[in-house]
């Protein structure tokens, strides 16, 4: 991989880990990930309400699926740059580590 595809790639994982006050745009992405968790649990509870399903059920539907696809491109970067989280492995190793990551909680 030539060297500016890794300083991008660097740059994302800056942004999606947890920044810090001086990156504007890692505290944004970090302001933006709180809003969706915060949104797709209030939509998820709002549809158990079978008026409020039954007046806003497709904009609510709308809602999750925005959120859904925002977690899984976070996924998906996360996964792109888990070398830089696990910088002691060969990147295919970081990625299994971190997509097998939330069973290691469980040992």
């Amino acid at each position: 991989m030539n060297d500016k595809w890794l300083k991008r790639k660097r740059r994302v994982f800056q942004i999606i880990e947890v920044g810090n006050d001086l990156d504007f745009t890692s505290r944004a992405y970090d302001f933006a990930n709180a809003l969706a968790i915060v949104l797709n649990l209030a939509v998820s509870i709002m549809y158990t309400f079978s008026h409020i399903q039954a007046q806003y059920g497709n904009w609510l539907i709308l809602a999750e699926e925005i959120t859904v696809a925002f977690f899984a491109v976070d996924y998906v970067l996360r996964l792109w740059t888990a070398r830089f989280l696990y910088p002691g492995y060969r990147e295919i190793r970081a990625v299994r580590k971190y997509a097998l990551s939330f069973t290691e909680s469980y040992k």
